[in-house]
């Protein structure tokens, strides 16, 4: 039916609660299946969070576990990605991952209290996804990655050791499984990449892990708006977007009431990555109040639109 049995919702303005969900299976082996919600932002006051709530019949927060960032406002953003890993070392539990902007906590099933930190990534790079990929080497553990501008596959095990699958790209996708689509019997995931401006589908068969076969295939891939950095800000942030082929980008400011506030660049670029600044100010110099903003690209008939947090 189209009437909501459950609803939640954050317990403030400003809030991303819902900006990421997963149903992970059943944690707590209760019968349940459970699901995480992320809440990244939280009007640029906070870090973020994210929530576990366990399945059964009856759902709410006092049925729950909130997971807190481990960092203070510079890595905002936790709770953005997340994701149910399937059981990455071998101890019966289902485990998961929930990242911020610049890091990734694992988190075991069998320890909820605690977690695990994989790798610490510097905040200027961005954490761009977490992917479950099943068990790529067949060695009975579930593998995942992390994204930032390069990816790596971590194998599951007693001790979790990583691969990187090719450190001459420069820019990766989110890595996605698709089974075994050559019919050799071994997995393969795909990812978008881009080398030397040129972006491509790579497809990756896994073997004996003597080596890792690729084909590459050129596909068109439309302009991309990065996350600004910083992000809360103050004085000024940097927004970077790409863009694939020779194209007019326009980048405009907008409030939350949707008006428009000021534009920052109108022009054609060809193929490459830019930044253009944002001073705070509207489109009569003057300095705007501090509050939530929207960035907008338009390229052609594409758009795309994110959202920033000016402070004072």
């Amino acid at each position: 039916d189209s009437i909501w049995d459950y609803r939640f919702e954050g317990s403030g303005f400003g809030e991303d609660f819902g900006y990421a969900i997963d149903i992970i299976g059943d944690v707590n082996q209760d019968s349940y299946d459970d699901f995480l919600i992320g809440n990244p932002q939280l009007d640029g006051q906070l870090a973020g969070k994210a929530f576990l709530f366990f399945g059964g019949t009856s759902i709410s927060f006092q049925n729950s576990i909130q997971f807190n960032s481990n960092y203070g406002q510079e890595y905002e953003g936790f709770g953005r990605y997340l994701v149910g890993l399937g059981d990455i070392n071998g101890d019966g539990h289902i485990d998961f991952g929930i990242c911020g902007e610049g890091y990734a906590n694992i988190y075991f099933g069998d320890s909820l209290g605690q977690n695990y930190s994989v790798e610490e990534i510097p905040a200027e790079r961005n954490i761009g996804g977490i992917s479950s990929l099943s068990d790529l080497n067949e060695d009975c553990y579930n593998d995942f990655s992390l994204t930032d501008y390069e990816t790596k596959i971590y194998f599951g095990g007693n001790s979790l050791e990583n691969f990187q699958t090719d450190s001459t790209l420069d820019y990766w996708g989110k890595p996605e499984p698709l089974g075994d689509i050559n019919g050799d019997g071994k997995p393969e995931i795909a990812a978008i990449c881009r080398r030397n401006e040129r972006y491509q589908l790579a497809i990756y068969s896994f073997g004996e892990f003597s080596g890792i076969d690729s084909e590459s295939e050129q596909i068109t891939i439309a302009p991309l708006l990065k996350p600004a950095y910083p992000n809360p800000f103050n004085p000024s942030t940097q927004i970077v977007f790409e863009v694939p082929q020779t194209e007019t980008v326009s980048i405009t400011i907008y409030n939350l009431r949707g008006q428009l506030v000021t534009g920052l660049v109108n022009r054609d670029y060809p193929p490459g990555t830019y930044s253009v600044q944002w001073d705070g100010r509207d489109d009569t110099g003057k300095s705007a109040a501090a509050g939530t903003y929207f960035y907008k690209l338009d390229a052609g008939d594409f758009s795309q639109t994110r959202k920033m947090v000016y402070l004072k």
